[in-house]
């Protein structure tokens, strides 16, 4: 074996491990755990995938490249990302991805095509087998690792706390399992795409089992297809766990697309037969008993069926009181899904061609917020993504990013179905494979609908459509060009693919570190030392001195130690110092990004705490809010602020006005409501107070004291009896 066969299988056991350990990637100790590790995982691996892959090129002195179906629609998507970043409402968000999710972004993009072309030009098929072993291997112990947590005891927090429980979590892990994903969602759309392709994989060798060839040899128990088997049914009772509605529906839409498409071929092959129809009931029997035992979001189990019927014979329980008070309720992910989709759907149609850049839609969507947000029980979140993944495309990358997006997976169907229904003679495994592959991306297509696409799933995307590229050309034509290096001209193109890859993984590396200096100094402020505390922002800001996020952060803390050193020691000289210090980082991270709602409501903790200093600074605060009103004009806490520091800045009668369009905006706003009580109420414009105050007691907290006295009060001053 030569040194460039060498490269190959190394890049081959590469893939393996990446495919295994990506889905336990997280870090405790970054300012996000799970996507943001992920993905830089993923630049790490594709960055020395592709140094490997080129030195090969090199020392072979050829150009190795595979023609494949997608090299069309992904230079086609490539470009649309490309042309949306230079477009963008900002250029660097679109370049890197929302931080701290990353994906997303050109770069990641670029990362995911690296990864498939590198793919395609090195993974030979007993590579692949491996690389199938690997990935089920790791979909099989993350998903032990989310039944646990279902039964009260998360790998987390052993490694976090070293307790074997669900401590470290806010979240109700026990109720909806994530195990290292971070959302229920994010893991359900990871067990789904490997059901689809699992099940084909494990239908292909369990029909050798029910061969009724007596003369042939059983097959050889497979480690591999045991680990499959396994894995399957392991993701589908994590799938369960994760109570995701989408991930479960993902499910049923992927068996009806397998199950059928697989009768068709039989039949079209005239080798449907009874054994066929055995195979697919044993693999259905897998999934029917973890339904009926633990239930779905669509059906219940057996305990609940029989608990249901004969509570039907019983009297319903009470409803405990206040219960039904608008404050209260938790609003459907549906019902707010829809409300976000119909604001992508305005920026796509204000955007239609080229959208308003990858990865904006943070700072898009709330110039087009419905204003029924407001009501839902989400209302202040901030929302970086459409919760579909086919309207941020739409909304971020316009019809261009979308039909090109599009235009991969159309591209995907049509070979599909030319492969497997009018090809001659068409390998039967490849034909398992490619509905397996399909399936999987299509119960991925469904997660991705009613949400968004993550680190692991992108991984597994361009390197499904990497197989299916494979599989398409069984006979490769690897374009082989001759480079013609001198040993010279060999050494240099070696050299700086070397030094290209290492600065590059540092960049990586300094990203990673940076953001664990800005975890530090977020924990840290109030805790210790705020000395130290501030250090490690500037720590931050110094590895990565182009991120606003630090500056906008930094400044914060900085006003919010002015005050505090301004009440301890008045005389202080330092606290001008701060004090400027604060303003200038404030203004800067304005500098570095003016699209982001969250820096200016930052911006304006900021002010307001340097107006206690200066009040010059209250005046700043309000020119701040103006400037994100023309962001976000439907927002009732950025109208709640704004009328705030227009009293404060001595504009009665214009607070009044905008304490009045807050509550227009969201009615059940509890401090904008007794805000604009209270100012009626010095107006002695009693009526009116007194209206405020019944609707805070009757739709908002029926158990309010202040609203209480407060009525007792006008009630008392002025001789109205409250109802």
């Amino acid at each position: 074996m030569n040194f460039s066969q060498k490269l190959q299988k190394l890049i081959s056991k590469l893939f393996i491990v990446l495919i295994f350990i990506l889905p336990f990637v997280f870090c405790w100790i970054s300012d996000e755990l799970f996507e943001f590790n992920k993905m830089l995982v993923v630049y790490a691996f594709s960055l020395i995938l592709t140094s490997l892959f080129i030195i090969r090129m090199i020392l072979e002195k050829r150009l190795i490249w595979q023609k494949t179906i997608f090299d069309w629609p992904f230079a086609l998507f490539l470009g649309s990302q490309i042309i949306s970043t230079i477009f963008s409402l900002h250029p660097r968000t679109s370049l890197l991805g929302y931080y701290t999710r990353l994906n997303g972004g050109l770069l990641s993009t670029i990362a995911y095509l690296a990864l498939f072309y590198t793919f395609v030009n090195n993974i030979d098929q007993r590579a692949r087998r491996q690389f199938f072993a690997s990935l089920f291997a790791g979909g099989a112990l993350v998903s032990l690792y989310a039944i646990g947590e279902h039964y009260g005891h998360s790998f987390s927090c052993l490694i976090i706390k070293g307790n074997f429980d669900v401590s470290c979590w806010v979240q109700d892990v026990q109720t909806r399992v994530f195990a290292s994903f971070g959302q229920p969602n994010w893991l359900a759309a990871y067990n789904v795409t490997l059901i689809g392709l699992g099940i084909s994989l494990l239908i292909s060798h369990w029909l050798k089992f029910l061969s009724p060839n007596s003369k042939a040899a059983p097959p050889k128990f497979s480690l591999t297809y045991f680990i499959i088997a396994l894995s399957v049914y392991l993701n589908f009772l994590a799938l369960i766990f994760t109570k995701s509605r989408s991930g479960i529906l993902a499910f049923f839409v992927s068996l009806a697309f397998i199950i059928p498409t697989l009768i068709i071929f039989w039949f079209r092959q005239k080798i449907l037969t009874r054994r066929h129809f055995t195979t697919l009931g044993l693999i259905l029997l897998g999934f029917l008993i973890p339904a009926l035992i633990w239930g779905t979001q669509y059906t219940p189990s057996l305990q609940q069926f029989i608990s249901t019927t004969f509570a039907a014979y019983q009297l319903p329980p009470e409803l405990p009181a206040n219960l039904s008070h608008l404050n209260l309720q938790i609003t459907d992910s549906g019902d707010i899904r829809r409300i976000v989709w119909r604001g992508a759907l305005k920026i796509w149609q204000t955007h239609p061609f080229i959208g308003t850049g990858v990865e904006s839609f943070a700072y898009s969507y709330y110039n087009y917020r419905p204003t029924d947000h407001n009501w839902t029980s989400e209302w202040d979140f901030l929302y970086n993504k459409a919760h579909n993944e086919f309207l941020n495309f739409a909304a971020n990358s316009g019809t261009l990013g979308l039909l090109s997006y599009l235009l991969i997976f159309f591209t995907l169907g049509f070979f599909t179905l030319k492969f497997i229904f009018f090809k001659k003679q068409p390998s039967t495994h490849y034909v398992y494979l490619l509905i397996g592959l399909n399936g999987g991306l299509l119960a991925l297509s469904i997660t991705n609908f009613f949400g968004f696409s993550t680190v692991a799933v992108q991984v597994l995307l361009f390197l499904f459509l990497a197989i299916s590229a494979q599989i398409f050309t069984q006979s490769p034509k690897i374009t082989v060009q001759a480079l013609r290096f001198h040993t010279q001209w060999q050494n240099i193109a070696l050299f700086f693919t070397v030094f290209f890859t290492f600065y590059f993984l540092n960049q990586v590396w300094l990203t990673w570190y940076a953001d664990f200096n800005y975890a530090r100094c977020k924990s840290s402020v109030g805790k210790v030392d705020i000395n130290q505390a501030l250090t490690y922002c500037q720590q931050a800001i110094k590895l990565r001195p182009k991120e606003a996020t630090y500056y906008v952060d930094l400044a914060d803390f900085y006003a919010q130690y002015a005050v505090t050193l301004a009440k301890r020691d008045p005389q202080s000289p330092h606290i001008n110092d701060l004090a400027n210090l604060s303003l200038k980082l404030s203004d800067q991270s304005m500098v570095l990004n003016h699209v982001n709602l969250n820096f200016y409501k930052t911006r304006f903790r900021t002010l307001s705490n340097l107006g206690l200093l200066d009040s010059q600074a209250l005046l700043m605060a309000q020119k701040n809010l103006e400037e994100a009103l023309k962001l976000s004009p439907t927002d009732p806490k950025l109208t709640y602020y704004y009328a705030t520091i227009l009293g404060v800045n001595q504009q009665p009668e214009e607070a009044l006005a905008w304490l009045e369009k807050t509550i227009s905006l969201r009615p059940i706003y509890l401090e904008a409501r007794l805000a604009l009580a209270q100012a009626y109420h010095q107006r002695q414009n009693f009526n009116q107070a007194l209206k405020h105050y019944h609707y805070l007691i009757n739709y908002i907290d029926p158990n309010h004291g202040p609203t209480y006295q407060a009525i007792n009060n006008l009630a008392t001053i002025s001789g109205i009896i409250s109802p």
